[in-house]
């Protein structure tokens, strides 16, 4: 299973060729990271957190005919997170979230058909 783990400053990617992922800064001054990850076959990923305080905005970006599986753990502090899920035709997604953190803040923005 391809994973990110995501502690305070570092981000550790492992993963393999069926998924792409690209971290960004938005705003260093605000620390918002933009995380854009786009399955290119069937594929599941991990994303665990545990850091004090995180803000991000993620973009999940499914093609067409991918059955895509997202397993969020998310440990300590606070955190904002965004989602912007565009879900190609035919494509499946299935998430699974478990958090025990002070606070969560968190949107969820589901387009079909990729649009």
């Amino acid at each position: 299973m391809n994973k990110i783990i995501l502690t305070n400053d570092v981000i550790d990617k492992n993963i393999d060729k069926k998924i792409k992922i690209d971290v960004s800064e938005i705003n260093e001054l605000v620390n918002v990271k933009k995380i854009i990850i786009e399955p290119l076959e069937d594929t599941k990923l991990e994303i665990s957190y545990n850091m004090d305080y995180f803000k991000a905005d993620i973009e999940i970006n499914i093609g067409e005919n991918i059955n895509f599986d997202l397993f969020e753990l998310r440990e300590n502090g606070s955190v904002k997170v965004k989602y912007n899920y565009k879900v190609g035709k035919n494509s499946v997604l299935n998430i699974v979230k478990f958090y025990d953190s002070k606070s969560v803040k968190e949107i969820d923005t589901i387009n079909l058909n990729g649009e």
